[in-house]
C-alpha cells in the first residue's frame, strides 16, 4: 500500500474515513489518552477481524491482550 503525506493535514495527524465523512485525529489531542485510544482501537479491530481458526501469533512483541482475545475464541488450541 503506498504511503503519502496529505499536506492538508496538521503534522502528526491522520484522517479516518467514516460513513458520513471523515475525522482528523491529531497527536496533540490524543497524546495523553493512550489507554482510551488503545481500548477503542482494539474493540474496533475485533469487530472487523475474525480470530476463530487462526494460528496463534508468534511475533517478536508479545501482547497479553491479543493472546487472551485469541484464546477466548480458540479454546483448546495452543
Amino acid at each position: 500500500m503506498p504511503c503519502h503525506r496529505d499536506e492538508t493535514l496538521p503534522r502528526y495527524s491522520l484522517r479516518v474515513a467514516i460513513p458520513d465523512g471523515s475525522n482528523v485525529y491529531s497527536a496533540l489531542v490524543w497524546a495523553a489518552r493512550d489507554d482510551e485510544v488503545e481500548d477503542h482501537l482494539r474493540r474496533w479491530l475485533l469487530e472487523r477481524i475474525h480470530l476463530e481458526g487462526t494460528k496463534s501469533g508468534r511475533g517478536r512483541r508479545y501482547d497479553p491482550w491479543w493472546s487472551s482475545a485469541w484464546r477466548q475464541v480458540n479454546p483448546g488450541r495452543a
